[in-house]
């Protein structure tokens, strides 16, 4: 299990099962009749696939859905008081590659972005938040992905933590997930039906 005040980074690709372990956790939170905030930065939250795994969506008691905040930075003191109310279990950032910096939110498509300032309202937001974590005993779970950067040597390119490192550094837990390819990771149903798949989680 995780520890109660804990903060957790759940990093991988796409489709590797982030997402679903949140949700899976958020249900395990609710059994404790603790409440969930799901900050659904992404615009992805499937209430059928969550109410599936267990989690009780229209209990406001149990419950709460935020959307279309705004900048990163809104996002981040968003999370920052329902951690510091202590009235949560627990709370769901969804995503980290999705809170993008006032710096970069309001320019067109044309405008240059604001190099290092995602990394650096990321790093502020997780320093801040394993204080208010240990202080209320609320645990933050921030979901996020790895993009490709510039290496070190010219035309070469890595697997870097979207948001800097700096987050992998304060999180008190990071779990890294990867898909399992071929027939080893997928996974049927009794009628031979692809229902899911499987991954490697690397603590």
């Amino acid at each position: 299990g995780i520890a109660a005040g804990s903060l957790v980074e759940l990093i991988g690709e796409t489709g590797s099962g982030k997402t679903h372990t949140s949700l899976k956790h958020a249900a395990e939170i609710q059994k404790q009749g603790k409440r969930v905030a799901f900050l659904n930065i992404e615009n992805a939250f499937y209430e059928p696939r969550a109410n599936a795994l267990g989690v009780v969506t229209r209990n406001p008691d149990l419950f709460e859905l935020w959307e279309n905040v705004g900048a990163g930075e809104s996002w981040g003191e968003l999370a920052k008081n329902l951690v510091k109310s202590g009235e949560y279990g627990l709370v769901i950032i969804d995503s980290v590659t999705a809170m993008i910096p006032g710096a970069d939110y309001d320019k067109s498509l044309g405008d240059t972005a604001m190099i290092g300032a995602h990394a650096r309202m990321c790093g502020r937001l997780a320093q801040k938040l394993i204080e208010l974590c240990g202080d209320s005993g609320t645990t933050v779970v921030m979901i996020n992905q790895f993009r490709y950067g510039s290496g070190a040597i010219k035309g070469t390119f890595v697997k870097k933590s979207t948001g800097g490192e700096s987050i992998g550094f304060y999180a008190h837990i990071r779990l890294v997930y990867s898909k399992i390819g071929g027939d080893a990771g997928s996974v049927y149903n009794s009628n031979k039906e692809l229902i899911g798949g499987r991954s490697r989680v690397l603590c």
